[in-house]
């Protein structure tokens, strides 16, 4: 994420979950996620990585079982 505007990264990833976990009144105003991401070389173990992250945050902040698997699973 060099060179990018870390706010509007932020901001973005709110929007992302917020509008998949239901928030209402929350629209994504960002690329579509292939898009956005096409420009990267993303490997298995990057992503693997964010995933062990997410779940230690959710955890962290307890949320719910099912919220948690839900976005896991997503």
């Amino acid at each position: 994420f060099q060179g990018k505007d870390r706010a509007q990264l932020i901001q973005r990833e709110w929007e992302f979950t917020a509008n998949f976990l239901g928030a209402p009144g929350v629209t994504y105003t960002g690329r579509p996620m292939r898009t956005a991401h096409a420009q990267h070389t993303i490997f298995g173990g990057h992503f693997e990585r964010r995933l062990q992250i997410l779940r230690e945050t959710l955890a962290d902040h307890q949320v719910p079982a099912a919220v948690q698997q839900a976005w896991i699973d997503h």
